[in-house]
């Protein structure tokens, strides 16, 4: 009986191919593409899973699946169990002995498809808890960029749904509140890289400058900083959505409580 710690070990930060396979007609395989196939230019559906529960879809698809969003294994039955983005449970899995050709697979339930692993492709060994956090919304997620920031040190999240600001920000909060490993922390709402954002944090937020307003798409700092700066706007968000006098934009509010709050705190970039 494998306990959960055990089991992430198994199946976490590896790439798994999803096959529809007749378990009968073991050679009869073919990749599950989504939203197209591969004349459209839309990749075949793959997971990583990851440690913290999550899943992430690395190559491009027209629409995620509802199991690529969480995961979990219930140690009673020994069943990997997949949920969606609201944490319904839609699937579960069952991880096998033995794959074909010395692949390692999980065959979902009903037995129609499965998640092959071959060890040559897996992301590499077990390393020490990363204190670099980028974070990029699940929709401007590529696995480009994930490659790009391993090589920069820095550990990928992928959170919230779409790149809506406050939900996204409210998202991150959530994430840090999680990993208190967390140090350096750079957010990035369309997904870039701009190297004037990268080092270790210090002082001051670094934020994106638009035409000297500081803008939330890009920004750089330490965990205090940031968890400082998503506390005071989550709070005053929520003050301005029941205030029928407060007539803010959403930036207007965000510029108020930087420009204010952290006055002598931030540096635009």
């Amino acid at each position: 009986m494998l306990k959960i710690g055990e089991f992430r070990k198994l199946i976490c930060d590896k790439i798994w191919f999803w096959q529809l396979a007749d378990r009968d007609v073991p050679w009869d395989r073919g990749v599950l593409y989504l939203g197209g196939n591969a004349d459209d230019k839309v990749g075949f559906t793959s997971f990583i899973f990851k440690k913290d529960g999550s899943i992430i879809v690395p190559t491009k698809v027209g629409f995620i699946p509802p199991e690529g969003h969480y995961w979990d294994f219930d140690e009673e039955t020994q069943q990997l169990l997949f949920y969606d983005q609201d944490r319904n449970q839609v699937n579960s899995a069952t991880l096998v002995d033995h794959g074909m050709y010395g692949a390692n697979e999980i065959v979902l339930s009903g037995g129609g498809s499965v998640l092959i692993n071959f060890p040559n492709f897996d992301l590499g060994e077990e390393r020490p808890f990363s204190h670099n956090f980028f974070f990029v919304p699940r929709s401007n997620f590529k696995i480009s960029l994930q490659r790009t920031l391993a090589r920069k040190g820095y550990d990928t999240y992928q959170v919230g749904e779409d790149a809506t600001l406050i939900p996204y920000l409210n998202a991150i909060y959530e994430c840090l509140i999680k990993h208190p490993e967390a140090q350096n922390i750079i957010i990035s709402q369309n997904g870039e890289i701009i190297d004037d954002f990268f080092g270790e944090a210090g002082a001051c937020l670094l934020i994106a400058n638009n035409n000297g307003v500081p803008r939330l798409n890009y920004l750089a700092g330490s965990r205090d900083l940031m968890l400082e700066l998503l506390i005071a706007i989550l709070s005053e968000n929520n003050k301005r959505q029941l205030n029928p006098e407060d007539h803010r934009t959403e930036e207007e509010m965000i510029e108020q409580v930087i420009t204010v709050r952290f006055a002598d705190r931030y540096e635009l970039k």
